[in-house]
């Protein structure tokens, strides 16, 4: 089927257990999943959740904001408007937060693909599973 339903998609919390830091993932394309040469990831973050400071070394991350928020690029921080587009590079360090009062959904691509790591592995597997139904 040509449309997906994101929320539909099976999800893992990230930074399970970490106060102000969980939040929803779930891994929408990726080349393991056989639906193309990318990764794109949609992340709910909660009010008051601000994701934990990360890099990737082989990849940049391009992250669409449906609402306001903030990211942090090399331990500066920037205000992201609505509908915008807040760009990491490879081997930045990074993160994003949502100091607002409703959900932020926020669709990250990366380019090139990323390799899976951590919770990704199992993320893949179960999206797998959800893509043959």
């Amino acid at each position: 089927m040509p449309i997906y339903r994101i929320a539909d998609f099976p999800c893992a919390v990230f930074g399970e257990g970490k106060k102000g830091e969980e939040r929803e993932v779930r891994m929408l394309f990726a080349p393991e999943l056989h639906n193309g040469d990318i990764s794109f990831v949609s992340v709910v973050l909660r009010p008051g959740c601000t994701a934990d400071v990360h890099t990737h070394a082989d990849s940049d991350e391009y992250m669409y904001f449906e609402k306001e928020g903030v990211a942090y690029l090399d331990g500066v921080r920037y205000d992201v408007a609505a509908h915008s587009i807040f760009q990491a590079p490879k081997g930045s360090a990074h993160a994003c937060g949502n100091e607002g009062k409703e959900d932020i959904n926020i669709i990250c691509f990366f380019s090139p693909a990323i390799k899976p790591y951590g919770k990704f592995v199992d993320l893949i597997e179960k999206t797998k599973e959800y893509l043959k139904t």
